[in-house]
């Protein structure tokens, strides 16, 4: 499970943003499950342990270094 807010819809696909070991951005596309009010269940493209930003920016951009201030969960 996810917050609702890191998931990311493009051209019908779902992403959602994580760190990398470097802590830099990349964008992974996701299968989608069932959701709650706060959270979204991922049924695809994750590994346990990833950690994925909560509070995607529209300025996060593949492989840029993420700012203290766009949260993990």
């Amino acid at each position: 499970m996810v917050p609702l807010t890191s998931v990311v819809t493009e051209n019908d696909k779902n992403y959602v943003w994580v760190l990398d070991e470097q802590k830099k951005a990349k964008k992974v596309e996701v299968g989608l499950g069932n959701a709650d009010a706060d959270n979204q269940e991922i049924t695809s493209g994750l590994t346990n342990g990833v950690k994925v930003i909560s509070n995607p920016t529209s300025s996060l951009e593949e492989g840029k270094e993420v700012k203290a201030d766009e949260e993990t969960n």
